[in-house]
């Protein structure tokens, strides 16, 4: 009995350290509206309300294993936004890399480095902090794969400037780029002031197919004509983010339309 106890005594320790932590961002991550996917690329809010926080908006996805062997600085990119003259690439996914360019070349070869997770990091991982380990081990790794690469999916959202060009050449369609993409949230935003919440019978009477969410708002738009947030009335959902290993959301809606932060929208 006494060597029984000794055993168990040593492999509960081992069995806590196999255990790892649940990161922060699976339990965000599992929120629907929180995935990409949740808002369809077809669907384009009216142009006088919302505006587009680039020229061109998409998601970054990272090359295969075998892909990442060429040690060049190129990912993939699914397009949810473009200009007027490339509504054709919407929907599509494309390659994306640099201008053929000596001072982008340069910046390149100083920000270039190959990738090799330490003792320390690999616990760190266990610890349920996010490390980017798609690209360990990986040679070579510059700006738009360290991007692409910095989350478990591919889920980054980038907005890219208007010095973007398309090469149609070999009959596939290339973005080419001489601006670092800019991490975004979204692809539309808009200027609103917060009136209300709706509460669940007004709100089961207008959308009964959501009567279990309370994260539903009256807002009112800013009017361009008047400078002031007498504009189009509509309702929104701001989705309530879930409490996660913090013990906190990190975000919240309560009494959100008081706030002296949304005075001026």
């Amino acid at each position: 009995m006494f060597i029984a106890v000794i055993a168990l005594w040593q492999l509960f320790p081992t069995q806590s350290q196999l255990v790892q932590q649940e990161s922060n961002y699976t339990l965000h991550i599992r929120q629907n509206f929180n995935q990409s996917g949740f808002y369809p690329v077809a669907q384009i809010p009216s142009k006088n309300l919302y505006k587009p926080i680039g020229d061109w908006v998409g998601r970054l996805i990272l090359p295969t294993k075998q892909q990442l062997q060429d040690s060049l600085d190129w990912v993939w990119i699914e397009v949810q936004y473009a200009p007027p003259t490339a509504q054709k690439l919407v929907g599509s996914i494309v390659r994306l890399e640099w201008k053929k360019n000596k001072n982008l070349l340069a910046l390149r070869q100083v920000v270039t480095r190959d990738i090799n997770f330490t003792s320390e990091v690999i616990k760190s991982k266990k610890q349920g902090n996010i490390h980017p380990f798609r690209l360990n081990g990986v040679r070579q790794v510059g700006l738009l794969r360290s991007l692409a690469g910095a989350n478990p999916d591919d889920n980054a959202i980038v907005a890219l400037d208007s010095s973007t060009i398309i090469d149609a050449s070999k009959e596939k369609y290339i973005l080419q780029i001489e601006h670092q993409p800019v991490l975004a949230t979204g692809r539309f935003y808009g200027l609103v002031k917060i009136v209300k919440p709706i509460k669940s019978s007004s709100k089961t009477i207008l959308f009964p197919q959501v009567k279990q969410y309370n994260d539903y708002f009256l807002i009112q738009h800013y009017n361009h004509n008047s400078n002031k947030f007498d504009g189009l009335k509509e309702i929104i959902r701001i989705p309530q983010q879930v409490i996660d290993q913090r013990n906190f959301a990190p975000s919240s809606l309560q009494q959100i339309e008081q706030s002296p932060a949304g005075e001026d929208g």
